[in-house]
């Protein structure tokens, strides 16, 4: 006869098996809390950058003090060497930064999927190929790809999410899966 598989803590305490019903996030969220506390500064980040259009509290492209004012209650964060709200400037650059690293993880995912697929379908010299290039692609410096790539075809947003998508498209070394 075997016994069922428990958790040492809940054995410990009397109270058996967990239930089935207990989620992933709300057994993490109860134990951990410097993940709720991850969390939290996350979510507050990315609704942040979300509501930037209709909230910011400069929404000219003026400066609006004096240059590197101190914080206060009209500037939280203070003003930096334009004159420009900082918190202004934060939730702007948040959600230029949320869609650059959106759009270059999909990127990489259709890149990455891709380069597995074909290489764990075909094998032989198609993925002995494939893992050459996704060798090269390993050591090229990803800012000065993005500087070359920015020099030929002219600095845009959607060249260096197709930078970054790229260089992190193929699996780097220490990830999960086996390589040859």
């Amino acid at each position: 006869m075997t016994l069922p598989l428990q958790d040492p803590l809940l054995s410990a305490e009397g109270q058996g098996q967990p239930s089935r019903r207990t989620g992933f996030f709300r057994t993490v969220l109860r134990e951990r809390k410097a993940a709720v506390v991850g969390l939290s500064i996350i979510v507050f980040f990315v609704v942040l950058s979300i509501v930037a259009p209709t909230s910011r509290p400069t929404a000219s492209p003026t400066p609006s003090c004096a240059v590197y004012a101190p914080p206060s209650t009209q500037h939280w964060l203070g003003c930096d060497d334009g004159g420009f709200d900082m918190v202004s400037l934060l939730m702007v650059g948040g959600r230029i930064s949320m869609i650059v690293g959106f759009a270059a993880t999909l990127v990489a995912m259709i890149i990455g999927g891709g380069v597995g697929i074909l290489s764990g379908y075909f094998g032989g010299w198609i993925d002995s190929s494939l893992m050459r290039v996704t060798d090269y692609l390993l050591v090229i410096p990803d800012l000065v790809f993005m500087m070359v790539i920015a020099d030929l075809w002219g600095a845009s947003l959607f060249h260096v999410i197709i930078v970054i998508g790229i260089l992190s498209g193929p699996p780097r070394p220490g990830s999960s899966g086996p390589r040859s």
